[in-house]
């Protein structure tokens, strides 16, 4: 499958063509095939699409990585949004629910500020983002969040989709 016919075939199961769409891109595999994908459809406009970066500052090359994403953005006309994780603000304890935390809320941030639709994210099966995604989705993070009621709040979890399947077949 060619990774057009892969952006067709989410854009299609999910029912995005009418959307905004955020796409939060880490550049590790399974978000970078994601926003690939959908790049390379026909079903969607590069202006539809908003990828949402967030620079965790745990790794050296976070830098690089962002900068990298920045410019790539750029050069396919797509909105980049981006944001920082003070170092200040990491927990001794905990890291990876308080980066989720603060991920998830970036993203509605830019939802909002966008006025997108949809987030899309791309994760791996063993991630145990799931279980945030579907608090989220209950409305467990949301409670402190202003939502527009327009905004349908559409949060999709790529394991065990086309994405994830390609990335088996692609990096297996």
């Amino acid at each position: 499958m060619k990774i057009g016919e892969l952006g067709d075939q989410i854009v299609e199961q999910y029912g995005l063509s009418q959307f905004k769409i955020v796409v939060a891109v880490s550049t590790g595999v399974d978000s970078t095939v994601l926003i690939n994908a959908l790049i390379n459809s026909t079903k969607i406009k590069h202006q539809q699409l908003i990828v949402a970066h967030v620079n965790h500052q745990l790794r050296e090359q976070s830098i690089e990585e962002e900068r990298f994403l920045h410019k790539w953005c750029r050069q396919h006309q797509i909105t980049f949004m981006e944001t920082d994780w003070p170092k200040s603000q990491h927990p001794q304890h905990g890291v990876e629910a308080a980066a989720r935390e603060f991920r998830y809320t970036f993203f509605k941030q830019v939802m909002h500020d966008q006025q997108a639709q949809v987030l899309l994210t791309a994760h791996n099966a063993d991630e145990q983002a799931e279980n945030f995604v579907m608090q989220v989705i209950r409305g467990g993070l949301a409670k402190s969040i202003k939502w527009n009621s327009r905004t349908a709040n559409v949060c999709t979890r790529m394991a065990n989709s086309p994405v994830s399947k390609a990335n088996q077949a692609i990096f297996d």
